[in-house]
């Protein structure tokens, strides 16, 4: 069986990715800790649609890591398979 040269991916390519993902998941904490504390301390001082908003940031955190790692290995495994 022959491999594939051309489709293998570096390694230090890889690492590079699995760290900003466990940087951003090491953040995570903190983040929600952040928003939560914002979230009960503006209650009453925002206007509803900012106040339903705040706790989606973690959401879109998490949503921002996932879609740069997919983007990531799409980038680098297109047209090398």
């Amino acid at each position: 069986m022959k491999f594939n040269k051309v489709a293998e991916m570096s390694i230090g390519k890889i690492i590079g990715i699995i760290v900003v993902v466990i940087v951003a998941m090491a953040l995570l904490p903190t983040l929600i800790t952040s928003v939560n504390t914002g979230y009960w301390a503006t209650n009453g001082s925002t206007y509803s649609s900012a106040h339903a908003l705040i706790p989606l940031v973690v959401l879109f955190f998490v949503l921002a890591v996932i879609v740069a790692a997919v983007m990531w290995v799409v980038s680098e495994t297109r047209g090398k398979l």
